[in-house]
């Protein structure tokens, strides 16, 4: 319901659920393996709405990856392969990184976790601007940039900026009609808005220390 009310939109059809009772049995069937791309994890097929998940002893981690499949499939269902998008191109449009982001932030938010991942790489100095950053880690880089959105814009811009996508607009043409900036400097925006929240949380933690 959560990622209902955040995405803006619902699955279409109930889909199939299909449970192992371990990744590396997941991993070894060839249950999905007729399509010539990487798989990824959950994996969801849209022919019979099919949802592959595997449980790993935590079921922490097993509703994770459930609320993630059904951010996946609806994502999926919203960009298929149908003469809409014959027409736009539409899923071309959608950078892999915003793509895997999003789903990430629509299905589970923005947690103390990621942002600890986020802080750490800024404290080693591995990252030093956003495209380093996207080339190390992309989806954590989506899932922070729809957070940014959301605390320096409104609540609802990452779900209006998926709207637009749906539309068929680039992600560049979909952020400036929402937020009136242009994509590039959004993304230097938002290295700069983690880069402050590292150094006040650097310094809370020399204070906690000293």
């Amino acid at each position: 319901a959560a990622a209902k009310k955040s995405m803006g939109v619902g699955i279409k059809d109930v889909p199939n659920l299909v449970i192992y009772p371990s990744p590396d049995q997941l991993y070894e069937s060839n249950i999905g393996l007729y399509e010539q791309k990487v798989q990824t994890f959950p994996t969801v097929s849209l022919k019979g709405s099919r949802v592959l998940v595997a449980f790993n002893g935590s079921y922490e981690q097993f509703r994770k990856q459930l609320g993630e499949a059904w951010v996946r499939l609806c994502w999926e269902e919203q960009f298929q392969n149908d003469a809409e998008e014959q027409l736009t191109n539409k899923k071309q449009f959608v950078p892999s990184w915003f793509r895997q982001g999003s789903i990430r932030f629509f299905a589970s938010g923005w947690n103390i976790g990621d942002e600890d991942i986020l802080y750490k790489k800024y404290q080693n100095n591995s990252i030093a601007d956003w495209q380093q950053l996207l080339a190390q880690e992309p989806a954590l880089a989506g899932q922070a940039f729809c957070y940014f959105l959301a605390q320096r814009y409104q609540e609802e811009t990452p779900r209006q900026v998926f709207f637009q996508l749906r539309q068929g607009k680039t992600l560049n043409r979909a952020v400036r009609l929402i937020c009136k900036r242009p994509l590039d400097s959004l993304t230097a925006q938002c290295f700069a808005f983690y880069r402050q929240r590292s150094n006040t949380a650097g310094m809370t933690s020399d204070t906690l220390t000293a």
